[in-house]
């Protein structure tokens, strides 16, 4: 959701096949890292919401800002396919279509940040990675396993809930709701591209190329848009400025260091930390809170994409 939730559903559904590493001074560090890039990644949303400019604006900062040093680390090392791989061609170009689709749920996303609750549009985007299974079985012909069609189906009943767990809710409520659900379908077809293309490029080399192509789409909305690029205020320069190096960054970042060397079973649990830091954000910035019924459904979520962290190993 983007790399936002982005990240904690790249690096669930991508990594969490790393063996458990013996419990080490050197895991625990790893496991410090995540549960900090984690909480980092659920302050994005927070921030959005003080950017003080139009939702394509801040998702075009976020990614421009970010591709530099995305791209360093691309730069500088080899990234591309492997000596004698096959399908080069195609993978980049899979790389390059992923940046759509990135570009398409952040826009999305941050948009249904201005209409709904922070929690509620979060955590129904966060639900995108149960989502990997089925577009796996629809487009590659695996069906999935019986606990990944549960976990979907407690995801679905989960979202629902969500949605419609609150009586007072408006219309504006609802079309966020909705946008958040087209967000997450975005960002799962993005999760299964990255998949593909991880065959034959490296994860850095994907994400560059991703983050680049990303802001190519955003700049080219705004310009259809003809909104302007620029935050209305100091504050919305510094929560935007904030979005790219502590969300996309650094949140990334430290996660991708962890998940080097912390356990699978582990890495999964704090990857959960995203939609709750972002629930208990938005609670102390703009005092939203979950009815009782939408908490449930919230919880439903969670173990949804728990289940799924699980089943990648």
């Amino acid at each position: 959701m983007g790399l936002e939730l982005e990240t904690s559903a790249v690096a669930i559904t991508l990594t969490l096949a790393t063996p458990a590493a013996p419990r080490d001074p050197a895991v625990r560090r790893a496991l410090v890292e995540i549960a900090l890039g984690a909480l980092l990644i659920g302050a994005a949303p927070v921030l959005v919401r003080f950017a003080d400019s139009a939702p394509a604006a801040s998702a075009f900062w976020r990614l421009t800002l970010a591709t530099p040093f995305m791209l360093l680390p691309f730069l500088t090392r080899s990234s591309g396919p492997a000596p004698g791989a096959r399908g080069g061609a195609l993978a980049w170009s899979l790389a390059m279509l992923t940046g759509v689709f990135f570009a398409a749920d952040l826009l999305l996303f941050h948009t249904a940040l201005g209409l709904t609750s922070i929690a509620s549009s979060t955590l129904i985007v966060n639900a995108a990675p149960v989502l990997l299974p089925l577009l796996v079985w629809l487009l590659e012909g695996r069906r999935p396993g019986l606990a990944a069609v549960a976990a979907l189906l407690l995801a679905v009943i989960g979202v629902v809930i969500l949605a419609l767990g609150r009586l007072d809710r408006s219309n504006a409520d609802v079309s966020g709701d909705l946008l958040a659900m087209a967000a997450g379908g975005a960002y799962a077809v993005y999760l299964w591209l990255v998949r593909r293309a991880r065959t034959v490029l490296s994860t850095g080399a994907v994400m560059a190329a991703g983050n680049a192509v990303g802001a190519v789409c955003l700049a080219i909305v705004l310009v259809v848009e003809g909104a302007s690029p620029w935050p209305g205020s100091w504050t919305g320069a510094l929560a935007i400025l904030g979005l790219a190096v502590l969300g996309q960054v650094l949140g990334q970042g430290l996660i991708a260091r962890g998940l080097g060397k912390a356990p699978a079973d582990a890495a999964g649990a704090l990857l959960l930390l995203p939609p709750v830091a972002t629930t208990a954000l938005g609670w102390l910035a703009f005092g939203e809170t979950l009815a009782a019924l939408q908490a449930g459904g919230a919880i439903l979520v969670l173990i949804a994409v728990f289940m799924v962290a699980r089943g990648s190993r």
